[in-house]
């Protein structure tokens, strides 16, 4: 199914469907937007293509005058309820702190904005913004003359902030590909450095999900099973860490210095 409606060049969206529509998805660049309408097989893609062109285009362009961003860099595709984003440029997507290969892999949006980025080898940064709209049907409106929202962080245990921090050092170490470390190697590391406290991956995994439940229920999507479609991975784990890291800064570099404790 076609792109239903589109604008070039940035500036406030027009009015009416399909961009108000509960569900439906706009895709924003500083050349310009695009949105469909939530039907099973919609889709949109942006690249450094046009909508015009007969061999690869895009619906909406990002990096025209960027040979690095391949002319259909991103596809999204709703089915069975979401919105899917995939790969199918030359470089990685990063999106919401997952990197993203074209290799097949799709990724499923929440309702709000998804702020995508592509990095070339070159430095450049390119941000394709992804609106899901939610059940009220309404884009976000400009916010001009409001202050600036203090940032946010989220009160953590002491017990809770050792764990995380052991799950979630690659992204405390910036690494550009962070996953949270497996389950076993996370609990045997906690054990060595804190041994009094009997660590074991069934401990463990109590305190993280002591955690996501609590943020679950204060609005932070991504949680709990019933806010992802199958199969889940590791997502869970991963969501809760890039909230806690890369969306709020809950947990800091500094917190790796317990990493170095003997105990």
């Amino acid at each position: 199914m076609n792109v239903v409606a589109r604008v070039e060049g940035p500036g406030e969206l027009p009015r009416g469907k399909p961009w108000n529509l509960p569900g439906a998805l706009v895709v924003r660049t500083v050349a310009g937007a695009a949105a469909a309408a939530p039907v099973e097989g919609a889709r949109v893609r942006f690249g450094r293509g046009r909508p015009e062109d007969p061999d690869k285009p895009a619906d909406v362009t990002v990096g025209a005058d960027d040979k690095k961003i391949s002319r259909q860099h991103g596809l999204l595709v709703h089915r069975q309820g979401w919105w899917y984003l995939s790969n199918t440029g030359k470089l990685p997507i990063e999106v919401g702190g997952y990197v993203l290969r074209g290799d097949g892999e799709s990724v499923p949006l929440r309702a709000g904005v998804t702020s995508v980025l592509i990095t070339t080898p070159a430095g450049r940064h390119h941000v394709v913004e992804l609106f899901v709209n939610g059940g009220d049907g309404a884009l976000p409106p400009p916010l001009f003359g409001q202050h600036t929202a203090p940032g946010h962080v989220w009160p953590l245990s002491d017990r809770e902030r050792l764990v995380l921090t052991v799950l979630g050092q690659e992204y405390l170490r910036n690494n550009p590909h962070a996953q949270p470390i497996a389950r076993n190697q996370a609990a045997t590391q906690l054990a060595e450095l804190r041994p009094e406290d009997d660590w074991n991956v069934r401990k463990m995994d109590r305190v993280v999900e002591a955690v996501r439940l609590r943020l679950s229920r204060k609005g932070v999507f991504g949680l709990v099973e019933a806010d992802l479609p199958q199969p889940i991975g590791n997502l869970l784990s991963h969501n809760l860490l890039t909230e806690l890291i890369v969306r709020t800064p809950s947990l800091t570099r500094s917190d790796l210095m317990v990493l170095e404790d003997d105990g």
